[in-house]
């Protein structure tokens, strides 16, 4: 699943609205559903940036 970054020219990240939109959903519903807290840590920081 492509996570809607894309790497630009001058070396930083451009965003996807609408594919980084599907990889955040999918990765709130795989956080949602987990109690491992390794997974929900790492899951946090993505969702938190991505708001």
């Amino acid at each position: 699943m492509p996570s809607g970054l894309t790497p630009t020219p001058q070396g930083s990240r451009a965003v996807d609205r609408e594919a980084f939109q599907v990889f955040a959903g999918r990765l709130y519903d795989l956080y949602a559903s987990t109690y491992n807290e390794t997974l929900r840590e790492l899951g946090h920081g993505v969702l938190v940036t991505g708001r």
